[in-house]
């Protein structure tokens, strides 16, 4: 008995040897299509190296060309001036990564592309020079990539038409906590499904023939687009471009029509528009949710939407101070439609309401929204039946991003709760309501 027990001991061991065995040599997977490897670029690299951390590659092309899914491809501190392309393919659990191994201290003079074929890759925290004449520093294809971290900005006052700091097409992207400044165009948005968010822009530039500035293009549909930060723009540097912190128009193809695309939790200042967003040409643009952010120092539009069916404003705060107008939707070709609610407007600018052709989702002539709080400190505002008129706000203050409301605001569970917004939180994340409704504007007051 005693014999037999051994025996049946020891096969067990040999059988669990064998498990391990089978997670892999040198790839620390599981299965044939796993891989887990890091291999390193050095700017004393060399390429015929195996690209080991005591053998690193010299290009980060090398290690483009090498990488599979699962594999990690780490870039030391350094300036590598090169194009890079990428066209490898990983998967939802073996993502194909290239990252800095400290936060923006590798340096690339030149491009990085994610080609149509590319999938589950991701670019983390480099820093991105544009020469001159590039037309973007990092830009995706393919389906399902990140680009996380990285900072993108520009030594040249003469780069070409329509430089773009990053572009995202193919589909369902995310593009998360970048920061860029100094290019024409902050951001660009085509395809389908892209999740964008945290990222900040700042300090753009009318650079050579780009023609144009924006913080943000999209277009396309399905696209969430929330928490980024757009700032402080020296007008004297962008000449008579007419900037916009989001910016959508059909004109390049029917395409770039928008649908179903939320625009929430930002901040936008210094801009001529918060948002403008056109869908003239072929009037197929529906589906646009604007809430929870808060648009100051713009020197036209707090935002217009044209031609676009099915606008939403829901606790949006726009200050129109030293601007011309608030929120507004307008319909050249009896296409716009859109509604406001819980919305903050204050300054000297007009409020809010539709244009021309433009129809009213859910309101009057007489009463174009439902509980916006509307307030101009040097005019008495009449109209709007179902908004409160009149009456400060009361801004915490302090500065001039400060629009938390305080315990006193008339804005203090006021507003409507809004049944077909699931998880309704507000621009800091906090949910609503706090109170037994909603706040109106952008952010929900806490003791």
């Amino acid at each position: 008995m005693k014999s037999k027990l051994k025996q049946m001991a020891l096969m067990t061991m040999v059988a669990v040897v064998l498990l391990v065995g089978c997670g892999g040599g040198g790839g620390g997977g599981v299965g044939s299509d796993a891989h887990a490897n890091v291999y390193y670029v050095d700017t004393s690299g060399n390429d015929v190296h195996q690209g080991t951390a005591s053998m690193p590659w010299r290009t980060m092309q090398k290690c483009a060309d090498t990488i599979q899914g699962g594999d990690t491809c780490i870039l030391r501190e350094g300036e590598y001036t090169e194009n890079v392309t990428l066209n490898r393919k990983g998967s939802e659990g073996n993502f194909i990564e290239l990252k800095s191994e400290v936060k923006h201290k590798a340096i690339i003079k030149g491009e990085i592309t994610l080609t149509n074929t590319s999938g589950y890759i991701k670019i983390d925290g480099l820093k991105i020079v544009l020469p001159d004449g590039y037309q973007s520093g990092i830009s995706i294809n393919g389906n399902f990539n990140q680009v996380k971290n990285n900072y993108v900005t520009t030594s040249s006052t003469s780069l070409g038409s329509n430089n773009t700091a990053i572009r995202a097409g193919g589909n369902n992207h995310v593009v998360e906590n970048n920061y860029v400044e100094k290019v024409c165009f902050g951001y660009e948005l085509s395809g389908r499904g892209h999740r964008f968010s945290g990222n900040e822009a700042t300090k753009l530039k009318l650079n050579g023939s780009c023609g144009d500035v924006d913080y943000m293009r999209f277009f396309g549909a399905n696209h969430m687009i929330d928490n980024n930060y757009f700032h402080d723009i020296n007008m004297s540097e962008v000449g008579q471009a007419h900037v916009d912190c989001f910016q959508t128009f059909d004109d390049i193809g029917e395409d770039s029509s928008i649908s179903n695309v939320v625009i929430e939790r930002n901040v936008c200042v210094n801009a001529a528009q918060g948002i403008m967003a056109e869908g003239v040409r072929y009037l197929k643009s529906s589906g646009l949710t604007i809430r929870n952010n808060v648009f100051t120092r713009n020197g036209a539009w707090c935002a217009i939407a044209k031609d676009i069916a099915n606008v939403h404003y829901y606790n949006n705060t726009c200050d129109t101070t030293g601007g011309i107008h608030g929120l507004w939707c307008s319909g050249v070709n009896h296409v716009g439609s859109c509604e406001f609610k819980n919305n903050i407007i204050y300054g000297t600018g007009t409020m809010y309401g539709v244009m021309e052709t433009a129809s009213l989702i859910d309101g009057t002539t007489g009463a174009p929204g439902k509980n916006n709080l509307l307030f101009d400190p040097n005019q008495t505002i009449a109209g709007y039946d179902n908004d409160i008129k009149n009456r400060n706000p009361l801004f915490v203050g302090g500065d001039y991003l400060n629009y938390r409301i305080t315990e006193s605001s008339p804005a203090v569970n006021a507003g409507l709760n809004i049944i077909q917004w699931g998880n309704p939180t507000d621009i800091l994340g906090v949910a609503r309501p706090q109170g037994l409704y909603w706040d109106i504007g952008a952010y929900e007051y806490q003791q």
